[in-house]
C-alpha cells in the first residue's frame, strides 16, 4: 500500500450502498482549497490594508510638512529669554520624536499576512510611544508656536487614527485568515511528514536489500569452508594438529615427570637455601641456588640447562654425604648419577623443535589461512547484519511515530476543513 493510500486511509466499502453524507477530497485538491479558500479572504483585506497603508503614508507626509513649518516658526513678540529658551529646547526635543515616528511609517508593508500584520503591531507601538514621550514638549511649544504645534498634533491624531483602522482590519479578518493559514500549515506539515515516511520506506527496501545480499555472501562463505574442509589442504592441516597434540600430550608427560623428580629434590634444596642463609654452610654457586630454589620448575623449562642443575644436585648430594643434610633415601643421588633432568630436558628441547616446526607448517597451510579469512569474513557479515537490522528498528520506530502524528493532523484538517465548508470532509 502506497502511503498516499495509507495516510489519507481508504475506507472498507460499506456493504449496504448509500448515499455518502461527506465529500472526499485527495491531497492536490487540499491544497487547492485551501490555497482557493485564502486568497477569497485574503484578497479584500489586502486591498483595504493597502489602502490605509497609501492614506498613512499621505498622512506621514502631511505630518512632514507641519513639522517643517514648527521648525521654521519664528516668535517675534516681546517674551522672557528663559522661556523662549526652553520653548526652543523642547521644540528641538518634540520634532525629533515626532520625526522618528514619520520615519518608522514609512517602512515597506510587504502583501502578505504576517507582514501587514508586523507592520501594524510595529506602528502601532511607536505610535504609543510618540504619544507618551511628547506631553511635555508639546505644553512648552503650545505656548509659543500654538498654531504649529496644533497642526503637528492635528496630523498626528489622523495618523493614530489610521493606525486603529488597521488594527481593527486586522482584528475583524484575522482569525478566518489564521484559521485558513493554520489549515495550510498543517497541510503543508502532513505533505513534508509524508516525504519522510517515503524516505523512510526507501530506507527500509535499501536496508532489506542489503540484508538480503549480506545473507547470501554468508551463506556462500559457509559453503566455500563446507568446500573447503574437504579438501586436501584442510586434510594435511589435519595431519599436522594430529602430531602437535602428539608432541603436546608428550610434553606434558614430561613435564609430570619433571614435577616428580623435582619432587623428591624440593625438601633437601630448601634446607640447603636456609642453611646458606644462616651461614652453616658456603657453597661456590650459591647464585645459582638463588635462581632456582623459588621457581624451580619454570627456571628447568626456561634455561634446559642440565650442567647448571646438576651443579646444585652435586651441592645438595655433597652436603648430604658430611651430614649437614638428613634425608631417607638417595633419590638425589639416583637422579644425579642417571642424568635424570639432563634427559628428560633433552627429550623436551627435540620435542619443542618439533612443536615449533610443525606450528610454522600449519601456520603456512594453505587451506587454514583461507579458512581464518573466511571466518573473519563471515564475523564481518555477521556485524554487517546486526547494525543493519539495528538501524531498521530505528527506522521503524520513526516511521510509527511520524504516522501517528499524520493522523492525528489529518483528523484535525478534516474538521477544519469541514468547519470552513459547512460540510463533512473525509481525506482520502
Amino acid at each position: 500500500m502506497g502511503f498516499l493510500e495509507w495516510i489519507f486511509g481508504r475506507r472498507k466499502e460499506e456493504t449496504v450502498q448509500e448515499k455518502k453524507d461527506y465529500e472526499e477530497l485527495n491531497m492536490d485538491s487540499v491544497g487547492a482549497l485551501l490555497s482557493k479558500k485564502f486568497e477569497e479572504k485574503f484578497e479584500p483585506f489586502k486591498k483595504d490594508a493597502n489602502k490605509i497603508y497609501q492614506e498613512l503614508q499621505s498622512a506621514t507626509d502631511n505630518i512632514e510638512k507641519s513639522l517643517n513649518e514648527l521648525a521654521e516658526a519664528k516668535f517675534t513678540d516681546q517674551v522672557d529669554p528663559e522661556l523662549l529658551q526652553n520653548v526652543t529646547a523642547h521644540r528641538k526635543s518634540f520634532i525629533q520624536k515626532m520625526e522618528f515616528m514619520r520615519k518608522h511609517l514609512k517602512i515597506q508593508m510587504q502583501p502578505d499576512f504576517d507582514s501587514i500584520l508586523n507592520y501594524s503591531q510595529s506602528i502601532s507601538q511607536t505610535i504609543s510611544e510618540t504619544n507618551q514621550n511628547t506631553v511635555n514638549d508639546y505644553r512648552f511649544v503650545d505656548r509659543l508656536f500654538e498654531k504649529e504645534g496644533e497642526q503637528v498634533i492635528n496630523d498626528f491624531k489622523v495618523i493614530g487614527k489610521l493606525s486603529d483602522d488597521l488594527k481593527n482590519l486586522i482584528k475583524s479578518d484575522k482569525d478566518n485568515l489564521l484559521s485558513i493559514k493554520n489549515m495550510q500549515n498543517d497541510f503543508e506539515s502532513v505533505k513534508k511528514e509524508i516525504c519522510i515516511l517515503h524516505e523512510m520506506e526507501e530506507n527500509l527496501e535499501i536496508l532489506d536489500e542489503k540484508i538480503s545480499n549480506l545473507k547470501s555472501e554468508h551463506e556462500k562463505e559457509n559453503e566455500e569452508i563446507k568446500k573447503l574442509e574437504s579438501g586436501k589442504d584442510w586434510s594435511d592441516l589435519n595431519e599436522l594438529l594430529e602430531k602437535k597434540k602428539r608432541i603436546m600430550d608428550e610434553i606434558s608427560k614430561l613435564k609430570s615427570e619433571l614435577i616428580q623428580n623435582i619432587s623428591k629434590i624440593e625438601r633437601p634444596l630448601r634446607k640447603l637455601k636456609n642453611m646458606v642463609d644462616k651461614g652453616s654452610v658456603d657453597i661456590d654457586n650459591e647464585k645459582l641456588l638463588e635462581k632456582y630454589v623459588d621457581s624451580f620448575l619454570g627456571k628447568v623449562i626456561e634455561d634446559k640447562n642440565s650442567e647448571e642443575i646438576n651443579s646444585i644436585l652435586k651441592t645438595i648430594q655433597k652436603n648430604i654425604s658430611e651430614g649437614k643434610i638428613e634425608t631417607k633415601d638417595d633419590e638425589v643421588k639416583n637422579i644425579l648419577e642417571n642424568d635424570v633432568f639432563g634427559n628428560i630436558l633433552k627429550k623436551y628441547s627435540a620435542l619443542e623443535n618439533d612443536q615449533k616446526e610443525l606450528e610454522e607448517r600449519i601456520d603456512e597451510n594453505i587451506g587454514l589461512k583461507r579458512r581464518n579469512e573466511m571466518e573473519d569474513n563471515i564475523k564481518d557479515l555477521e556485524k554487517q547484519m546486526e547494525i543493519s537490522n539495528s538501524e531498521i528498528e530505528k527506522i521503524k520506530k520513526q516511521i510509527d511515530k511520524i504516522k501517528g502524528s499524520v493522523d492525528e493532523k489529518k483528523i484535525l484538517l478534516e474538521k477544519s476543513i469541514g468547519e470552513v465548508e459547512n460540510k463533512k470532509i473525509r481525506l482520502v
